[in-house]
């Protein structure tokens, strides 16, 4: 039987997976911007029509309150004070809103890319110049800022604690060459119980989803995953992984052999006999 670091790289070079996270929905807060500044203006110019393009944006309205919505844009105008807005549907009230462009601090796509600044994204989504959307993330302020570091330093943090984890489950995940939504939602809980402060609220989980579904494990990743859990985890925390592992296969209701024959040797190699 090969061992587990050359079954995964046939495995993945049998099967490439998308890079891009489909299905994953950006997080959506249900506080609503003072109504007064979003309402539509029949009066602005339209610059650009749009065609429905549809993204997640955190917006920042004029009381420094921050709330972040999906939408999707019927038109571009511009205010009699000269600033963009983009007149939309705001999926969350599923009423039409208007949001001025330099209040927008970023965006987030449907693949759950994070964009900020998000001007060159915007321009590329809608055919604006770049020129148009100078401004925007413009109102995110020192405080703000500030706030956004504090939480990043927390995830990074975070993240380097649950690497190999994830290391490991995203391989197991990836075995069959599908990654089924329902794996990803095991992996993030299990990441919970590992990293407690990934449950805090503070940190987006669109973070933690994003972060297990990007990773692509070759073979170095991989023995040095196997090694640091080996190293740092309790003969307890090492069975919780692969009784975790072996939840993910089993989540979308079918057993393929590849992804049996990894856990075999995932368990194996973390507690010298396999629980399968």
């Amino acid at each position: 039987m090969p061992d587990l670091s050359s079954l995964l790289a046939e495995k993945i070079a049998e099967r490439l997976i998308p890079a891009g996270p489909q299905g994953i929905a950006p997080m959506i807060s249900d506080a609503d911007p003072d109504a007064r500044e979003i309402m539509d203006n029949p009066a602005d110019e339209i610059v650009k029509e749009a065609d429905g393009q549809t993204f997640t944006i955190q917006y920042k309205n004029d009381d420094g309150a921050i709330t972040r919505r999906r939408i999707s844009v019927q038109a571009v105008k511009r205010g009699g004070d000269g600033v963009l807005r983009l007149a939309c549907k705001d999926h969350e009230r599923n009423a039409p809103r208007t949001y001025r462009i330099d209040r927008i601090l970023f965006a987030v796509d449907l693949d759950g890319e994070h964009h900020e600044p998000p001007g060159e994204f915007l321009a590329d989504l809608l055919g604006l110049e770049l020129d148009d959307v100078r401004d925007a993330g413009k109102a995110a302020d020192v405080a703000w800022l500030a706030e956004q570091q504090r939480l990043l330093k927390l995830w990074n943090k975070s993240r380097d604690l649950v690497r190999p984890h994830a290391i490991i489950l995203n391989a197991l995940s990836q075995s069959d060459g599908v990654m089924q939504q329902i794996e990803i939602d095991v992996a993030v809980a299990y990441m919970g119980i590992v990293a407690p402060q990934l449950t805090s609220g503070e940190i987006d989980p669109i973070r933690v989803r994003r972060y297990i579904r990007s990773l692509r494990p070759d073979e170095k990743m991989l023995r040095k995953a196997l090694a640091k859990l080996r190293a740092s985890c309790t003969k307890d925390e090492l069975t919780d992984l692969v009784i975790t592992g072996k939840r993910l296969i089993e989540a979308d209701g079918q057993l393929d052999a590849a992804e049996v024959d990894m856990l075999k040797q995932v368990s194996e190699e973390l507690l010298g006999a396999s629980i399968i």
